[in-house]
């Protein structure tokens, strides 16, 4: 990663945010449902502040929460102290076995912090090598076609109708005119600066972009969903995809 991402998430305000954090995202829901079940050795990288960490661990035979940054992994383990976590890479996941995992998880969109392709594929090959040839790799990645913010309208009074979308389109326009004139849109993949924690050098994707990452670390996609699942919006709307990965 490079320095301003490992600071980044070192910083007190970040690692309490990430700390406070809590409840699975409706696609984790429904893909950790399906593919994470009782007995399973779950490596959960991109732990943060432990998010995730409750349900993956929960039946699980095995559980071990990894992160880069070690304010993070400290969080995680005050935060749950009779799990195991440790701080690590993601791309070069050094001390895990060969084989020694059902299921690797990269979860909150992880992988586009590494800033390079290479770095990227090598996170998914490490994946693959730590996971069983029958497991599965989850990972999820910003959207390259991503231009509209959608508000979130259910169950939400008139007046707050109204204000959440004049919200969404004042977010939308610096969104489409990052997107569309850095080329993201066009090329379908690619780094971008995420506004996000006053901005943050991230990366995108697309399906067909992420099934070229995959097979080139030696894995296939087999599942994915956008961020609305069960709802699903057109990409321009979608800001990001969950994947399941399987070895090829």
């Amino acid at each position: 990663m490079k320095a301003n991402s490992v600071d980044l998430y070192a910083r007190a305000d970040i690692v309490s945010h990430y700390q406070n954090v809590r409840g699975l995202l409706p696609p984790e829901t429904y893909l950790f449902g399906r593919y994470v079940r009782a007995g399973m050795e779950v490596l959960d990288i991109g732990v943060g502040g432990g998010r995730t960490s409750a349900y993956l661990a929960t039946g699980a035979k095995r559980y071990l929460g990894v992160d880069y940054s070690a304010e993070m992994v400290a969080a995680a383990q005050r935060r749950y102290p009779a799990l195991s976590f440790a701080q690590g890479d993601a791309t070069d996941l050094v001390g895990i076995t060969d084989a020694s995992f059902d299921v690797a998880i990269f979860s909150f969109n992880g992988l586009d912090c590494i800033p390079s392709d290479e770095g990227r594929i090598r996170a998914l090959a490490e994946m693959r090598r730590v996971t069983r040839a029958k497991g599965v790799v989850i990972v999820s990645s910003h959207n390259a076609r991503h231009l509209l913010i959608h508000p979130m309208l259910t169950g939400v009074p008139l007046h707050k109708k109204a204000w959440r979308i004049v919200r969404a389109v004042a977010k939308s326009v610096p969104l489409a005119t990052r997107n569309l004139r850095g080329g993201l849109y066009r090329r379908g993949h690619g780094f971008t600066t995420d506004p996000v924690h006053g901005g943050h050098y991230m990366h995108a994707s697309t399906p067909e972009s992420m099934a070229n990452d995959a097979a080139a670390a030696g894995l296939r996609i087999v599942e994915h969903v956008g961020a609305t699942y069960p709802r699903r919006l057109p990409d321009v709307l979608n800001s990001w995809e969950t994947y399941v990965l399987a070895h090829a």
